[in-house]
Formats: C-alpha cells, structure tokens, sequence
C-alpha cells in the first residue's frame, strides 16, 4: 500500500511539473509553488503562482471514481479559496481524467465566478466552455 501511495505522489508531482512547464510558457511567466495571503490571518500554498501574483492556480491530478465525494470537496475547497484571493487569472489545471472536473462543474458550474477550469494531457490543453458544458481546445 506504501508503495501505491508513493506512486500516486510522483505521478502528481509530474503532473504538476509538467503544468507548471507548460503554462509558464504559454503565459510567459515563472509559475511556482507560493504562499498566498488570503487574509491578515490566513496564508495558502497553491501551485501555480506567479511572482507577481497575476496567476494563481492549483493543479490537479484525479481519478475518476463512482462516488467521487470527497474529490467534490476538495475541488470545492479550492474554488472557494480561489474566490478569495486577488488575481487577474484564477484557474484550476486537471490531468489524468477529465471525467471529475466535467462531473463537478456540471453540479455545481453555475456557482463559479471567474475562476477557469482547464484539462491538459499532453501538450494539448483544454478550458472549460461554460456556454457548450465542454471542454475545449484552447487557443
């Protein structure tokens, strides 16, 4: 069982490498791993985070599962956060399985405010179209 869980945290790690490379380019920025001041009281560390905080985003490396309840929690931690924090471009990037974020936003889409959900395998990166309820091919 160790072993399994020490796969799932390199598999994330990778995942999160390879976001990071990738939409550092894409936007022309240094995204990294950085506390955030949410409040006078209450820092977060999200992923994807530029030096000067114009991005800050998170990324996430899911499973699909039947009953993904706890992942629906997490993912609606996140956007909460991310509700509370002042940038010009709050996002979430999903690997692995678009099948969780495509579940959560059709739940619960309608409550997010300016906050983008994307999907990337590979070098191909996806957003999420509110308008179609699909991802699609970003450009």
């Amino acid at each position: 069982m160790a072993r399994n869980k020490s796969k799932k945290i390199a598999k994330h790690s990778e995942f999160e490498k390879q976001a990071r490379e990738f939409l550092s380019k894409k936007w022309n920025t240094d995204l990294a791993e950085r506390e955030i001041q949410l409040n006078p009281y209450f820092e977060k560390s999200f992923d994807l985070v530029s030096s000067d905080h114009e991005f800050i985003g998170d990324a996430k490396y899911l499973k699909n599962i039947p009953t993904p309840a706890a992942k629906f929690s997490g993912l609606a931690e996140y956007v909460w956060l991310l509700e509370h924090v002042k940038a010009k471009h709050k996002f979430l990037v999903f690997g692995k399985d678009i099948e969780i974020p495509k579940r959560w936003l059709k739940s619960y889409g309608t409550l997010v405010k300016n906050i983008e959900f994307y999907f990337l395998k590979g070098k191909e990166l996806k957003i999420y179209n509110k308008k179609e309820g699909e991802f699609v091919p970003d450009k």
